[in-house]
């Protein structure tokens, strides 16, 4: 009961991170969040995981930096041989083993991108790959809370989609003739609800 409890708290914190459109305080979520799930693993006897989470730790940490330091950003680059030589330390000939090594290079490979869409779309990789890793693992935290993860960046990347998306107007006129100008108007004063139509 102390792990599962445990492994929710930090799981909690880790998913809520994809809610904030701030990087630096997803950031900080981020850390106090792998910090508590390294925890949770180590409980479970799961090393290779532990090591994963502290190397996103680590990760998270230099991004924290470079936000102010960009050339902290070279520094990341430690975090791959690091994770290598936890990798080999803990190596295990399992399927749940390369589960972890993958997504666990996918998630530091997600804090090199500094446009936050690619960062969105890399971690919903890598938190797709920890979602089944939960799965396989028995980890109730790390299933479902890996799926909150991953949807709350999957929303973030449909609002700022939305934002960039013209008017179906404009998409539908770039594709029609001048003449189907009022035909179009007609079509979109049907299907807008009267709400809309006064804002």
């Amino acid at each position: 009961m102390l792990i599962q409890a445990v492994g929710f708290l930090g799981y909690f914190l880790f998913t809520m991170s994809s809610r904030f459109a701030c990087r630096a305080r997803i950031l900080w979520v981020e850390i106090a969040g792998c910090l508590i799930i390294s925890f949770h693993w180590i409980l479970l006897g799961e090393m290779i995981t532990v090591a994963a989470n502290l190397v996103c730790m680590y990760a998270a940490i230099i991004n924290l930096v470079a936000l102010q330091r960009p050339q902290w950003m070279r520094m990341q680059i430690l975090a791959y041989p690091a994770f290598a030589i936890a990798a080999a330390y803990s190596f295990e000939h399992t399927f749940t083993f390369y589960l972890a090594f993958v997504a666990t290079v996918s998630f530091m490979g997600a804090k090199c991108f500094r446009e936050m869409r690619t960062f969105r779309w890399v971690s919903v990789a890598s938190g797709s790959l920890w979602v089944l890793y939960g799965v396989t693992t028995l980890s109730v935290p790390a299933t479902v809370f890996n799926m909150i993860y991953v949807w709350g960046h999957v929303i973030c990347l449909y609002k700022a989609y939305r934002q960039v998306l013209p008017p179906v107007e404009d998409m539908v006129m770039d594709i029609l003739p001048d003449s189907a100008a009022p035909l179009v108007e007609e079509v979109m004063d049907a299907i807008t609800p009267d709400d809309a139509r006064k804002t």
